[in-house]
C-alpha cells in the first residue's frame, strides 16, 4: 500500500476525518441605548456671581456696601451715578 492511498498519510496510521456540526453563529443581540438624562423644568440657577473686591474711587455720591450685594446690584449703581455725572458734568464732588 503506498502513501498515495487515501487512507495513508507519510506519517504512517490512517488519516479519519471526523465531521462536526457546523452551528449557526449566535444572532448578535442590540444592545438598548443608555436613556437619556431627565430634563429639568425648569433647569438649576446658574452660579450665583459674586461682586469683585471693591475698588477705592475718590469721587462717589454715596458709600456702597460691596459684601452685602450682588455683582449687577452694584453695577446698577455705578450706572445710576453715571447717569449724574453724564446730566452735570461740571458738578464735581470732593
Amino acid at each position: 500500500m503506498s502513501c498515495c492511498d487515501d487512507d495513508c498519510n507519510p506519517c504512517g496510521g490512517y488519516q479519519t476525518t471526523t465531521t462536526y456540526p457546523v452551528y449557526p453563529p449566535a444572532p448578535a443581540y442590540i444592545t438598548p441605548a443608555p436613556a437619556p438624562a431627565p430634563a429639568y423644568f425648569p433647569p438649576p440657577p446658574p452660579p450665583m456671581a459674586y461682586a469683585p473686591p471693591p475698588v477705592v474711587v475718590t469721587e462717589t455720591h454715596h458709600h456702597h456696601d460691596h459684601h452685602h450685594h450682588g455683582f449687577f446690584h452694584e453695577l446698577g449703581h455705578q450706572l445710576h451715578d453715571l447717569g449724574h455725572r453724564i446730566a452735570h458734568p461740571h458738578h464735581h464732588h470732593c
